[in-house]
């Protein structure tokens, strides 16, 4: 029984294989050669739009055949029905159709009677203003009506009223030398001061001082460079070398707080830009930006940023976010302060006891009791 299930399998598979063999193969080749190209039919087609100037004749449809001269029109006549939704062109036929040459005759009458009419009409005085001027063509633009064409004329007849000149846009001054001075000053000394021969400010984090440098100086000309100092507790110190000299530094100051030291000397960042005008003095500003050293989650705002310059009140300081807390606060305990010292003064002074010898004033003070 195995043997002949096994037999009828591959005769199933034999039938089967020569059943595909025997299917005809397609050949694609023959859609190689085949060119595709966009049908135009397919596209929307743009309407074609004329636009009629003048007196013009239209008609639609094919023209009708002209009469032979001294015939009328020829009536419209055919050998078989019109459909039923056909256009039917014979009652164009009875349509009175006036000639050009009438048309342009009855233009030139009306352009002259509109060049009487607007001769006839005031004509407004020299810079008064512009004025309604009547066009003879317009019938042929836009047709008025009487009531519109009676308001056109009744402007005409009015004398021009002038226009107020368009407002001019004022002009923006240049601002002077001494105003682009105070702003850059007030720029490089936010939160910080302004003194003779520097400036600085500064933010929660950081700290910008600029060193005012001669005219002229470059940026490549100098090497600038932030040396710690050798106490522990001291502040570091700002160097100012001319670049490819190996002489004493130009400009040295020392700090008043502790800030960050950079890893390489490359990394402190630093910039030269102008500060005065020319005409001040053309002074120029070399700008180098520390990062301040404190605890974490402290904000240190400076009073000074070298050693020997004066203290500035942290008080006043406009970019502190607690600065009106804090001066109420000053002001609370300054407050305090006089009313304990107030108290102490109007309290009595303590009493003296004399104690004696032998116990006297304890048998006193128990028959007092």
């Amino acid at each position: 029984h195995g043997t002949g299930a096994h037999w009828h399998q591959g005769a199933f598979r034999r039938r089967v294989l020569a059943l595909l063999q025997a299917m005809p193969v397609t050949d694609y080749k023959k859609w190689e050669r085949m060119v595709l190209e966009e049908d135009d039919d397919d596209r929307p087609r743009r309407p074609r739009v004329t636009r009629l100037n003048g007196p013009s004749t239209v008609t639609l449809g094919a023209p009708p055949p002209e009469p032979p001269l001294g015939t009328g029109p020829v009536p419209h006549t055919s050998g078989r029905s019109q459909p039923r939704d056909a256009l039917d062109y014979s009652r164009w036929d009875k349509i009175d159709i006036s000639s050009d040459e009438d048309e342009e005759d009855d233009g030139e009458e009306e352009e002259e009677r509109a060049e009487s009419e607007a001769a006839a009409c005031p004509s407004p005085a020299a810079g008064s203003g512009p004025v309604a001027v009547f066009d003879a063509d317009a019938h042929d633009v836009d047709a008025l009506d009487p009531e519109e064409e009676a308001q056109l004329r009744q402007l005409m007849s009015q004398p021009g009223v002038a226009a107020p000149p368009p407002p001019q846009p004022a002009k923006q001054a240049l601002p002077t030398a001494e105003a682009v001075l105070q702003e850059r000053t007030a720029s490089l000394s936010r939160n910080g001061a302004a003194r003779e021969g520097h400036l600085w400010r500064q933010t929660e984090s950081e700290v910008e001082l600029a060193l005012l440098l001669p005219p002229a100086t470059r940026a490549k000309d100098l090497r600038p460079e932030l040396r710690p100092s050798p106490e522990p507790a001291a502040a570091a110190s700002v160097l100012v070398h001319r670049s490819g000299a190996g002489a004493a530094p130009l400009l040295e100051v020392q700090l008043a707080y502790p800030v960050e030291l950079p890893d390489e000397e490359d990394e402190l960042a630093w910039e030269v830009t102008d500060y005065e005008p020319d005409s001040l003095g053309g002074r120029r500003a070399l700008r180098i930006t520390l990062r301040k050293r404190a605890l974490p989650g402290v904000v240190v705002w400076w009073t000074r940023a070298l050693a020997t310059e004066a203290e500035i009140d942290p008080l006043s300081i406009p970019g502190r976010r607690r600065a009106a807390k804090a001066e109420g606060m000053q002001s609370v305990w300054e407050q305090a302060q006089a009313m304990f010292k107030q108290k102490v003064a109007e309290r009595a002074p303590p009493a003296m006891l004399d104690l004696g010898e032998g116990g006297e004033a304890d048998e006193g003070a128990e028959e007092r009791e």
